[in-house]
């Protein structure tokens, strides 16, 4: 009697068990995809969610916060006769590229469909694609710029297209980062590369100096330029202070001697050999002039105390 009235319990307990089954928890970092008998009917967001029980209804979580690395192009290590990772260039030369693929699912309900779809052939189908992006920028350029200028183009280059590619295949795939890990030209020729690479740096470096140098040069002329210009100006200010001073002290000086002339005629006679006075007198010192003012006596000029010059 005791082991009969256990049986209801032991159902109790295993629907119980069962049915919890359905009761699932979502973390912050994935999405969820319900499956009811092998049809998509819900994508729940992080939380806890409440579904049918196993058999009826089948739970695919996602890290959406993941990623993936796909390894596209060249490798050290391929001894195939054909080497997968070399591409020719617009010029008909070989240049040996390696880029590494960062991506992870989208974040919408059908990225979401498309990423379980195609799990198996994804990878596949994004390396295709970035090797044909890769042939097409490749057969673009020249050697030379490819191998300047390509570590910085092509990630750019093919993190754009490759996502645009991909939107027509519903790979539920994004594009996250794309970078250049090789970008050499073919072991045969890598040494010569290598020198003109040295020779362009260097060219290229000279170059720079000679930059920084007339730059340096420029900037000190304009500097003594603005010197020279504002000593002039400052220069050229004073002395036009200097001439209004001296005109204008003229005139007062002018003025005042005419008024004084009303009262006596004869001022400016006084005053003209008072300025010339010291003129005439170094002028006769040096031997130039002789004024012959002094020699002029009652009977008119006493030539007898013409003195000659000195010779020199």
């Amino acid at each position: 009697m005791k082991t009969y009235f256990r049986w209801p319990y032991l159902i109790i307990a295993s629907l119980a068990l069962y049915f919890s089954t359905g009761l699932i928890q979502i973390r912050p970092e994935e999405r969820a995809v319900i499956f009811r008998f092998g049809k998509i009917v819900a994508y729940p967001s992080p939380g806890l969610w409440l579904s049918w029980p196993w058999g009826i209804d089948r739970i695919e979580r996602i890290d959406v916060s993941r990623s993936y690395t796909l390894v596209v192009g060249y490798r050290y290590d391929d001894l195939r006769e054909e080497i997968a990772g070399q591409f020719l260039t617009g010029d008909q030369n070989l240049v040996n590229v390696q880029i590494h693929i960062e991506y992870g699912v989208g974040s919408n309900d059908d990225d979401l469909q498309n990423w379980l779809r195609n799990q198996n052939s994804r990878s596949e189908i994004i390396q295709r694609e970035a090797e044909a992006l890769l042939v097409q920028w490749a057969g673009s350029g020249q050697i030379d710029q490819i191998l300047l200028s390509g570590s910085a183009l092509v990630p750019t280059y093919l993190t754009q297209h490759l996502q645009e590619r991909l939107e027509s295949k519903s790979l539920g795939v994004k594009i996250r980062q794309c970078s250049v890990v090789i970008l050499t030209p073919p072991e045969e020729v890598r040494a010569a590369f290598e020198e003109v690479n040295r020779a362009d740096t260097n060219r290229q470096t000279q170059k720079n100096k000679a930059r920084e140098e007339a730059t340096r040069k420029i900037s000190e002329a304009n500097s003594e330029a603005q010197r020279l210009r504002t000593q002039s100006q400052s220069y050229a200010h004073q002395r036009e202070v200097m001439a209004r001073a001296e005109g204008q002290a003229f005139l007062e000086r002018l003025e005042k001697y005419r008024g004084l002339q009303k009262d006596n005629p004869t001022l400016t006679q006084a005053i003209w050999w008072e300025e010339m006075g010291p003129i005439w007198k170094a002028l006769g010192q040096r031997g130039r002039v002789l004024p012959l003012d002094p020699l002029i006596g009652p009977d008119g000029i006493d030539i007898s105390t013409i003195v000659p010059p000195p010779k020199k």
